[in-house]
């Protein structure tokens, strides 16, 4: 939907470019005569009349501080201090200069360290805040996979009780209020105020030069025929191996199908393949699925993926983090595919063969469509229950959202992902279909808390087993208890 809308803008704003064009210099007939100034105008003109608009009254706070605690490594998703040509950049220093001067306020942008190695320090300064009665935080953007462990214990106001925020409106993601809203409480927003969604996206990266030397099928095509299966793509990557060094041995020199972690890439399988490790019933209520068929034979394709073929490289046995293990062979050109963030399409730029983008593969042919998640970094918005005005929050939040839908998200998502780091006009089409397809679901946000079951094939991997099934029993009561603890701290009222 988010692709479909920013395309019509475009178009319309096409559309009246066109129309302008078309208007002669001079008129001896003495009707109008349109010149550049005008032209600037119309086009103006056509791109306010596009634009989305909230539904927030004209509001004054008289130069109140609006502060936004943020992390450091996330910082561009609201700290911009000045225009320097970069488009991203730019859009959030207008947006923020926007929202100030249509609501009196000062935004208070406040950084800390937040990273999951960190996040002790990101979550502390909010305990200690709020506990302390201190209103120092309007507004949290916080790590999705920790930021909702302080929620059961009333660090947080519930969204529903806040005044301006329209939850149908389009830019604020409706899987993940539907997903997290329990008996009325929702805790957790985000949507288009949090560029990490889809700078977090996971999806392949192949090796155009490789592909076309094997002769392998258009793979934008089997996309679109709904043939892009976990099957196919393995039967791609096993073909693709090379002992390059001639040593007889898997090492690291060699040419791989497939590269990749066993963790955090692992996790974006679960919505691939649609094996989920919770679901929401009929009556709302989240329950674990992970004893059934279908999240174990999924499990098995991954395994036979990951472990069965010596074709992909996962590395796990170095003393090394990962992604130091197997991007290299992917930008040195020895590597068919490597699953990635799609935001790390800016990384590749440098890299001197041409690359594809493509959705992560489907379980089988029959399955309805193709599914990734946002890995569980992206933003949060989280609001604390210590505040000093919450109509404030509400109604700049609001606007802040609405004007990122109108410039922020264009501004990365057309002219920077598509425009500047997609190399050909399949990968801009499969960007669309990915964005469209994101998943998020209670089991991301709550991963903490229910003691990360959705972890369980991660963890098999790690240790290089096939034996899911034990694993899973020998866990299973402590995953019980601990989503009966989440829901009952849920069932607890207001």
């Amino acid at each position: 939907m988010k692709n479909r809308i920013i395309a019509s803008l475009l178009a319309l704003l096409l559309a009246a470019g066109s129309l302008v064009s078309c208007a002669s210099e001079s008129a001896d007939d003495g009707s109008a005569v349109t010149t550049a100034g005008d032209t600037a105008a119309v086009e103006t003109t056509a791109a306010e009349e596009t634009q989305l608009r909230d539904k927030v009254p004209e509001l004054n706070f008289n130069g109140a501080d609006f502060s936004i605690l943020m992390r450091t490594n996330m910082n561009h998703e609201f700290n911009a201090t000045t225009e320097n040509g970069e488009p991203v950049n730019d859009a959030v220093f207008r947006r923020n200069n926007k929202i100030a001067q249509r609501f009196n306020i000062t935004f208070n942008m406040i950084e800390e360290e937040g990273t999951w190695a960190t996040q002790s320090n990101f979550l502390g300064k909010i305990k200690n805040n709020v506990s302390a009665g201190d209103a120092s935080y309007d507004l949290i953007a916080g790590y999705c996979a920790y930021i909702s462990t302080l929620a059961s214990d009333g660090y947080y106001y519930n969204w529903r009780d806040i005044n301006y925020i329209d939850f149908t409106a389009p830019w604020w993601n409706q899987v993940l209020i539907n997903e997290t809203e329990i008996n009325g409480q929702l805790h957790f927003m985000s949507g288009d105020l949090a560029i990490s969604g889809i700078q977090n996206a996971i999806c392949l990266f192949y090796n155009k030069n490789l592909w076309t030397n094997y002769q392998f099928e258009d793979p934008y095509e089997l996309v679109r025929s709904g043939k892009w299966t976990i099957d196919k793509m393995q039967s791609f990557t096993t073909q693709a191996y090379q002992d390059l060094d001639g040593d007889g041995q898997y090492s690291d020199g060699d040419q791989y199908g497939y590269v990749t972690d066993t963790h955090n890439l692992v996790d974006a399988y679960q919505a691939a393949l649609q094996a989920p490790a919770l679901v929401r019933g009929d009556d709302g209520v989240p329950t674990l699925v992970i004893q059934e068929e279908k999240f174990l034979s999924a499990y098995a394709k991954i395994y036979d993926l990951l472990l069965g073929q010596k074709s992909t490289y996962t590395g796990f046995d170095q003393a090394d983090t990962p992604e130091n293990l197997y991007r290299p062979i992917f930008d040195q050109g020895r590597a068919l595919i490597v699953p990635e963030w799609l935001g790390n399409a800016e990384i590749l730029r440098s890299l001197e063969f041409d690359f594809g983008i493509l959705p992560l593969p489907k379980y089988d042919e029959a399955q309805d469509g193709y599914h990734t998640i946002s890995q569980d970094s992206f933003s949060l918005f989280c609001v604390p229950s210590v505040v000093k005005d919450i109509d404030m929050i509400g109604a700049v939040t609001e606007a802040l959202a609405c004007e990122s839908r109108n410039s922020v998200i264009p501004a990365f998502y057309e002219v920077a992902l598509k425009s500047k780091y997609a190399r050909d006009e399949g990968s801009e089409e499969m960007i669309d279909l990915i964005n469209n397809s994101l998943y998020y679901d209670f089991s991301t946000v709550h991963i903490v808390a229910l003691n990360k079951p959705t972890h369980s094939w991660r963890l098999q991997l790690i240790a290089k087993s096939e034996n899911l099934v034990s694993y899973i029993e020998s866990q299973m009561k402590l995953y019980t208890k601990s989503l009966e603890k989440l829901l009952e701290s849920y069932s607890d009222a207001e």
